[in-house]
């Protein structure tokens, strides 16, 4: 439609509300990668794992790798209290590498929030399947994506 603006790339916009949560996801800042590497290396499964903090902010840093880094914040804050890795184009659709709420906000529906609004986004595009991984472990995770349908 001429005159229209241009719509974002999938999963690219600076900012997405997400419903029914009070929380939002937005573009990773560089100075947000080391604080979310320190506070989800101390928790699983990435504690398990013997992962660093420093290379959680590594995954998180923004890069020219084609990974979409986000942050979930309150709506009106500016703490992340989550973090959203995503990998997109991915074989037949988006891969969601990386969800994790950091301790305090785990259980409260912003990683239901942030499925939500991941397939609806997939879905925006024209994707017809989506990706996501969790360790058997991660019981927390498994429960999460059981309880979406996965």
């Amino acid at each position: 439609m001429a005159g229209s603006p241009p719509q974002p790339q999938p999963f690219r916009a600076e900012t997405y509300a997400l419903e029914l949560s009070g929380a939002q996801l937005s573009q990773l800042r560089e100075d947000e990668a080391a604080p979310l590497g320190a506070a989800l290396a101390a928790i699983e499964p990435w504690s398990r794992y013997g992962t660093s903090a420093a290379n959680l902010a590594a995954l998180f840093a923004p890069s020219a790798d084609g990974g979409i880094r986000l942050v979930v914040k309150l709506a009106g804050q500016d703490q992340p209290i989550g973090v959203v890795v995503i990998r997109h184009p991915w074989l037949a659709g988006p891969y969601l590498q990386f969800l994790a709420m950091v301790p305090g906000y785990q259980g409260h529906g912003f990683g239901r929030a942030v499925l939500h609004w991941f397939e609806a986004e997939a879905k925006s595009c024209g994707a017809r399947n989506i990706w996501i991984c969790a360790v058997s472990f991660n019981d927390g995770a498994r429960r999460l994506y059981t309880s979406c349908g996965y």
